[in-house]
């Protein structure tokens, strides 16, 4: 809340992509994209953080007029969706099983040797009983390297309003 607090003393519009139950303790952000909200009427609340802010991305973009740029992402959201252990039914199944396609078809550096190494495509187990797991868990554990990845990553859609608006993706 702190962070937030700040954000908001600076003109910043906070934008909060969660995936856990909320607590009492709301924080004041500009908007909270969370399915599991009381009141929420989103079909399917399974969905990872990771997930939900594809989900942002993926509206910002229809809106835009885009291109299905954003599915460029899909290995990213399929791993962090299995890391995360969330339940394989619904969006998450369709979000895993193109986002393996993607990552067996064109790998980003890093995965590409992994992918290597076990001389086959990556499926789904690769990943639960691997290190991404452990990844996942160390993002979660420390906001600074969530906060870190989520930066790292290139997001051109969110470029016009990264000036102004702050993802936290928990």
């Amino acid at each position: 809340n702190e962070q937030i607090e700040s954000a908001n003393e600076k003109g910043i519009d906070v934008i909060i992509c969660d995936h856990h139950i909320p607590d009492n303790s709301i924080p004041k952000a500009y908007s909270i994209i969370n399915p599991n909200q009381k009141n929420c009427n989103y079909p399917f609340k399974g969905l990872c953080g990771c997930g939900i802010g594809f989900k942002l991305i993926s509206a910002i973009e229809k809106q835009s007029g885009g291109i299905e740029e954003v599915n460029q992402y899909l290995d990213l959201v399929a791993i962090a969706t299995i890391a995360d252990q969330m339940p394989m039914i619904n969006e998450n199944r369709t979000i895993v099983h193109h986002g393996l396609k993607v990552l067996n078809k064109n790998p980003r550096p890093g995965f590409h040797f992994f992918i290597r190494s076990i001389n086959r495509d990556i499926v789904e187990s690769d990943i639960s009983f691997n290190k991404f797991s452990l990844l996942a868990d160390a993002a979660t554990c420390q906001p600074s390297l969530a906060n870190f990845i989520a930066k790292a990553l290139p997001i051109p859609l969110l470029a016009p309003v990264i000036h102004t608006t702050f993802l936290f993706i928990i």
